[in-house]
């Protein structure tokens, strides 16, 4: 389950993604089918798209997918609320701490929910610029770069920015060196599995995915027009899906 939050009264959604990714030696039919249950929708099936894949984060199942879906029309019908999450391919469905009981591909690691909403002519709600990536990209020790151009000339002072991490597997028993943001280490993001599991179950050793968010308005110099972001694993191995900047 994620319970989204924080979507002001009276906003307009512009566009709400899901993302997940599934472990496995090859790809099943079924890893991009999901069903979005809230209360208003009721239970709507959902097909992604494979948007990546690569090696999987050294839990020898072969191989990781992505996948990204639209669910803008659920979001906008149930707004702020619970969104039950369930029908991920999965070879274990008990809900059981694969750090203590082992899994059984194929291995669901996680979902994010990303949303994008417009309120005009009301403060703390300015206009932004808002981009979106995504793929599978592992790490076990090499650096990973994203270098996005936002297509305009950073103001005098800098403005707000916020980046956001999203990816499978990282795990609180295993570090990695920082990643950064203009050659700046920053935390978050701590890639150790730090998104809460509803009901509030929480495994040994992290719950294998992250959606974190870091203000790195800091590390912006007027004039920039865009950053270089990287994130890299060892002895951890994590998978980075999607990258928010705004």
């Amino acid at each position: 389950k994620i319970a989204l939050s924080g979507i002001p009264a009276g906003a307009t959604i512009k566009a709400a993604y899901l993302y997940w990714a599934i472990l496995n030696p090859t790809e099943g039919a079924n890893f991009k089918n999901v069903t979005v249950t809230t209360a208003k929708t009721g239970g709507v099936p959902v097909t992604g798209l494979m948007i990546g894949s690569g090696g999987d984060p050294c839990w020898g199942a072969g191989n990781g997918y992505a996948y990204w879906a639209s669910i803008t029309s659920i979001v906008a019908a149930e707004g702020n609320g619970n969104y039950n999450l369930t029908g991920f391919a999965s070879g274990r469905v008990d809900g059981a701490d694969p750090f203590l009981v082992g899994s059984t591909a194929p291995m669901a690691e996680g979902a994010t929910i990303v949303v994008i909403f417009e309120k005009l002519g009301a403060a703390p709600y300015p206009m932004i610029r808002i981009q979106i990536f995504d793929g599978y990209a592992m790490t076990s020790s090499a650096v990973l770069t994203l270098t996005p151009n936002w297509g305009f000339a950073a103001t005098s002072p800098a403005p707000p920015v916020r980046t956001t991490f999203i990816g499978a597997d990282g795990q609180s028993n295993s570090s990695e060196p920082g990643s950064t943001f203009n050659g700046r280490t920053i935390v978050p993001p701590y890639w150790d599995g730090k998104d809460s599991q509803a009901p509030a179950a929480k495994f040994k050793y992290g719950n294998l995915w992250d959606t974190e968010t870091v203000s790195v308005g800091k590390f912006v110099n007027p004039g920039n027009t865009g950053a270089t972001i990287t994130t890299r694993g060892g002895p951890d191995c994590h998978a980075w899906v999607a990258h928010v900047i705004s």
